[in-house]
């Protein structure tokens, strides 16, 4: 039991690819240190080095799927201001554009507004004023 169970801790702990799986070899090669110092017939280098190996690679694999997360993130908000989604900031300041321009009465702020939602309801809103 002890030799099949370092055995899958080692094959868990070189799987980096697939994000926590190491963690899972880390741990079988910790119980499989355990039953080994209790079997005094069964190798403890093979659980030592899918602990070591399990938490190398499980850095690894937690800084790729970080990276992974940040390049996601940072691709799906690039250019959203151009396709006419605003972060906070812009949509701050074209909601002050446009209550400046409501209460000045003044079209031509809206037209500073990005949004085109925002944009586009100032616009109905001076004019209906």
């Amino acid at each position: 039991m002890g030799k099949t169970l370092a055995r899958w801790a080692i094959a868990l702990s070189l799987l980096f690819f697939i994000p926590f799986v190491p963690f899972i070899g880390v741990i079988l090669g910790i119980i499989a240190l355990v039953q080994a110092k209790k079997d005094p017939e069964i190798s403890k280098g093979l659980s030592i080095a899918a602990i070591i190996i399990g938490i190398i690679a499980g850095i690894i694999s937690l800084y790729v799927l970080g990276l992974l997360l940040v390049g996601v993130v940072w691709g799906t908000t690039s250019g959203l201001v151009e396709r006419g989604i605003a972060d906070a900031d812009t949509m701050s300041n074209d909601f002050n554009l446009q209550s400046q321009a409501i209460a000045s009465k003044d079209l031509s702020l809206c037209y500073e507004i990005v949004t085109p939602e925002i944009r586009n309801g100032c616009i109905e809103q001076v004019q209906a004023a």
